[in-house]
């Protein structure tokens, strides 16, 4: 399976989690969109949000200064919230952050990435993880099947 195949499978795999944990559908955006995903309901669109995979756990998580300010501009235009996800693969566990709720920063600071051997570059605030949200996402999967469901 190619990077960018697993990368797709595995924010299908948060956007179902994160949809489930609030009650909606979810809606995965094509590769080169601005953000990763939709939850909707039937007449609206209640988040929009980034998702972003780690391998490693750390005592703050990153978030893009020109990504949050992208999801706060459209969710104000369509009223809904933004969401800036991070998925901890280790643990499976998922930290959300609603970019529209109060939380501290604890700093602001250039982080640098990798892409094919190329650095990255990007301005933004490392938010301390007792700010963000945890869903077990092992735990909020892993319902009974119903009667129904065994048909």
């Amino acid at each position: 399976m190619s990077a960018l195949t697993e990368n797709r499978v595995k924010e299908n795999y948060v956007a179902s989690v994160c949809a489930k944990y609030i009650g909606c559908d979810y809606w995965v955006t094509p590769d080169n969109a601005e953000y990763d995903f939709q939850l909707i309901t039937n007449k609206d669109i209640k988040v929009f949000g980034e998702i972003k995979c780690r391998t490693k756990r750390f005592s703050d998580w990153f978030i893009a200064a020109k990504k949050a300010q992208f999801l706060k501009s459209i969710c104000e235009l369509t009223r809904c919230d933004p969401w800036y996800v991070i998925y901890y693969e280790k643990k499976d566990t998922i930290y959300m952050l609603n970019l529209f709720e109060d939380y501290t920063v604890y700093r602001e600071d250039w982080m640098t990435t990798y892409k094919d051997g190329q650095p990255i570059s990007e301005w933004g605030q490392f938010v301390g993880l007792d700010e963000w949200q945890v869903i077990n996402a092992s735990k909020s999967t892993n319902t009974k099947m119903t009667p129904i469901d065994r048909k």
